[in-house]
């Protein structure tokens, strides 16, 4: 009977060379060197991105809901969200606005300011 071999590193879950990826495995990189500001820099940049990209989706979709209701044509681009996805993406600016003030709180509370 083969004895299991408990020596061998453990490599963290995730993609091969330990990037971060969405649910889509697309990997997003966040090329800081070694400089823990500029990290928690890039961290709040994205967060703002996806905020940015969020409200846009959520913009569309009541643009599209609003040319419905007064009969107008639509743009292209513009399409109703699912009620339970709109409040889920409202969810998700929530806790993306409070983990980038946690983040901040964090950054200047280490730098000594």
């Amino acid at each position: 009977m083969a004895k299991p071999d408990h020596t061998v590193v453990a490599r963290p879950s995730g993609s091969p060379d330990n990037k971060p990826t969405n649910p889509l495995s697309r990997p997003f990189y966040l090329d800081t060197a070694d400089d823990p500001g500029q990290h928690v820099l890039a961290k709040l940049g994205s967060i703002a991105m996806a905020i940015n990209v969020i409200t846009c989706l959520l913009a569309n979709s009541d643009a599209f809901r609003d040319a419905q209701a007064h009969n107008e044509p639509t743009e292209p681009g513009h399409w109703p969200l699912a009620p339970a996805c709109a409040e889920g993406l409202f969810a998700a600016i929530y806790f993306l606005n409070q983990y980038a003030e946690t983040l901040s709180h964090e950054s200047l509370v280490s730098s000594g300011v």
